[in-house]
């Protein structure tokens, strides 16, 4: 078995377990995520994952992860973080994760957030690769 397998296994195994102990039927979850905007998820699609044979997209993750109200994703699903790192705009830290997770889950939030950090503009995400964006701030003196 791959590393990509091993984790597509961990990771459908947690979505299972978090369906069952918030639960939800397969019905509700798609019900739900249909509500959040996410459209054509079938059952057999949502088996898939958690069988561990695909992984949702990260909009869908994000999605599913706050219906089960997980958190700290990184540790719920056991993705480790480098400790250091030469590039600040490219490594983050678990709670510096975690916190930009939350963030993108709650657009309501996004201009208090940049008010109380006394941003004039968004904050911008440069996709790098799959695993790293770049992080970029603006602020007009």
């Amino acid at each position: 078995m791959t590393k990509k397998q091993s984790f597509q296994k961990e990771c459908g195994y947690i979505l299972k377990e978090y369906r069952l102990k918030n639960e939800l039927s397969v019905s509700d979850v798609i019900s739900y995520l249909a509500k959040q905007g996410v459209q054509n998820i079938h059952e057999s699609a949502y088996y898939n994952w958690e069988q561990g044979l695909s992984l949702p997209n990260t909009c869908t993750f994000l999605h599913l992860c706050r219906l089960y109200q997980i958190y700290d994703i990184l540790t719920t699903f056991h993705i480790p973080l480098p400790d250091t790192c030469d590039d600040i705009f490219r490594c983050l830290t678990r709670d510096e994760y975690v916190l930009l997770l939350a963030y993108r889950l709650h657009p309501e939030m996004h201009l208090a957030v940049q008010q109380l950090l006394n941003l004039s503009i968004p904050v911008i995400f440069i996709p790098v690769d799959t695993n790293t964006f770049l992080l970029l701030w603006f602020k007009y003196f």
